[in-house]
């Protein structure tokens, strides 16, 4: 994950030494198709496979830094009867 001045992830906004990441975009695809009775439909998440960083912990120890990383690419199929 690249370091900037742009975003802070710590619960503080003092101007010190933090997590921080700069701004991201994620792709989401998603296609569905109806039928009579029947639906289903192909899902892709995070499309671009974009590292990013969701939140940091509330509890943190004296020289360590950690964050919830966010969700890798993610693919599928959804699939449903109607009878």
């Amino acid at each position: 994950m690249e370091a900037t001045e742009l975003g802070n992830l710590s619960q503080d906004e003092a101007r010190k030494r933090g997590i921080r990441q700069g701004g991201y975009s994620l792709l989401n695809l998603r296609a569905d198709c109806a039928d009579v009775g029947d639906d289903g439909g192909a899902l892709d998440h995070n499309v671009l496979d974009r590292r990013y960083a969701t939140s940091v912990p509330m509890t943190s120890y004296p020289g360590f830094a950690s964050i919830y990383p966010g969700e890798p690419r993610t693919y599928g199929v959804d699939l449903s009867a109607k009878f």
